[in-house]
């Protein structure tokens, strides 16, 4: 019998039970998948994926940790000027656990 394999992030993954957060992330995983090259398609993405990051700042919990087959991590990014000024915010980076990188 074939079994299918998940990614694990440490020996004790954190879970967080979130459902409305995972039916976003769910929402936000199936607009990525339909992305194409059209304003309107990007536009829907980013309006769900500012949605899903938001939610996710907002939870208390330490990264890593995962959301149902999502793994969910964060990186603070300090203030810098380049050549225009970027504020200090807070990365969040979504990947599907389930998927082959």
């Amino acid at each position: 019998m074939a079994t299918k394999t998940k990614s694990q992030i440490s020996m004790d993954d954190r879970i967080v039970a979130n459902p409305a957060l995972l039916d976003l992330l769910e929402q936000r995983e199936t607009a990525k998948e339909a992305l194409a090259e059209t304003k309107e398609v990007r536009k829907a993405f980013k309006v769900k994926d500012d949605a899903c990051k938001a939610a996710i700042k907002a939870i208390e919990e330490i990264p890593p940790y995962r959301i149902g087959r999502f793994v969910i991590t964060k990186k603070d990014r300090a203030a810098r000027t380049v050549e225009f000024e970027i504020e200090a915010s807070v990365v969040v980076k979504i990947s599907n656990a389930d998927a082959k990188e």
